[in-house]
Parts: C-alpha cells; structure tokens; sequence
C-alpha cells in the first residue's frame, strides 16, 4: 500500500494524465475485489495518523496536514468514480431490463446500426449485402430477431461475469466461437457503438455522459478479452 502510493506521489505534477490513467485501473482492480466506496475514509484517518506518528507534531503541521488531505481526496476520488463506473453499467443493464422484450428491442436497434456502419457484416448473419435495414423483410425476418436477441443474451451473460468478478476466464470460448463465424477484430469497435447507439435509444433519459463513459471502459474489456482469445485461436 505504502509503495503504491509512493508512486502515486511520483506521479503528482508533470505526469497527471500518466496518474489518472492508473488510479481509473486502480480503482477498477478495488471494485473487483470487493472494496467499498465507504472504506476510503477510514484509510485516510488512517493515512493521516500514521504520518502524524511518524514526522511528529512539529513536521506535521496543520497546514501539511490540510494539503495531505486534499492529495489525498483527488487520488481517493478517481479511483471511487471508477470503481462506480462498472457499478453504473450494471445498474442501468438491470434498467433495461426492466422494459418487455428488452432483448429484441435493444438487439433490433443495435443491429439495425451495426449493419448500416459495417454492411460487409450482414453475410456474416446469413444476410444479402443489399438488404435494406429498415425494409419489413428485414424487420419481420425470423433469423433477424433471433440474432439481435441471442446477442442481447450473450452480453447479458458477460455483465453476469462482471458482476461476479469471472470474465477474464470466462471469454475465451466465446472468442474462439468468433472465429469460426468469421468475425474479424475490426468490428469489434463497430459493434461498440452500435452498442452505446441502442442503450443511449433505449433508455433515453436514463443515458448521460458518464454512463456511455462507463459503458465504453467495460466494452472495451470485454472486446479485449474476446480478440485476445480469437488471436490465439487463429494461430492454432
């Protein structure tokens, strides 16, 4: 503890965005291991204590004291919002589903943007390249629901690893599976949007900045996770 915030210290002044970038990896880390928004209070009486112990009442003055404080509640609190952010993506997916027929509701619309950014992608789901995504063939096609749903599912399942601090391990088949459809690691960040386009549509007023933010930091792992597992596979 007392090396990493040495660190931290180090990183104070010219390198902030350095600091900002592992306190966020930080602060997702603490969430997966269980630790509380409501524990870093403590650790800073804590904090401050030990310091007052080990510099003396002499050196460590109110004012120094005042300034720990403040460092310490701009590193303590990049790491809480991150630690929130995984938080917020499964509170608002428990929103969502809280609507009927979510899944091909959201996977509908997801798709529908999907295959308008990434047309070449539509074979790939047993779809002709110039089918119109907004035709009623398009809309009533049986194939078409089934896709959007089983998607919404997948990724339902994936949260559930989240949530349950087993993704990691948990992503590799799925990346293999990948493979063999002939998904490429280029769609992956399309996919992510269409993604942010179908929640931002669907929960409208519930959707804000710091949710999509929050949304594109767990995507990211799960796409990472999948194409890490998808190159492995290509190689074998």
């Amino acid at each position: 503890m007392i090396r990493m915030f040495d660190k931290q210290l180090q990183m104070l002044g010219p390198d902030t965005e350095l600091l900002e970038e592992i306190l966020t990896d930080l602060g997702k880390k603490h969430a997966r291991m269980g630790v509380h928004e409501n524990w870093f209070p403590s650790m800073g009486e804590s904090l401050l204590e030990t310091l007052r112990e080990c510099l003396g009442e002499s050196q460590f003055t109110p004012e120094i004291e005042q300034c720990w404080l403040q460092v310490y509640a701009s590193l303590s609190g990049e790491m809480i919002r991150s630690m929130n952010s995984e938080q917020a993506v499964l509170d608002s997916w428990a929103k969502l589903k809280t609507i009927d027929n979510y899944d091909e509701i959201a996977g509908t619309k997801l798709f529908q943007q999907f295959f308008r950014d990434c047309p070449e992608s539509k074979t790939l789901f047993g779809f002709p390249l110039d089918m119109d995504m907004e035709s009623d063939a398009m809309m009533k096609s049986r194939r078409f629901k089934t896709h959007a749903s089983y998607f919404i599912e997948m990724l339902d399942k994936a949260l559930e690893m989240v949530e349950a601090k087993k993704l990691d391990e948990n992503m590799r088949s799925l990346g293999e599976l990948h493979v063999q459809y002939g998904v490429k690691a280029e769609m992956f960040p399309i996919m992510g949007k269409a993604l942010v386009f179908a929640l931002k549509d669907t929960l409208e007023s519930d959707w804000n900045e710091d949710l999509q933010a929050a949304w594109n930091d767990v995507y990211e792992r799960l796409s990472s996770s999948m194409m890490a597992s998808m190159k492995k596979a290509s190689k074998k």
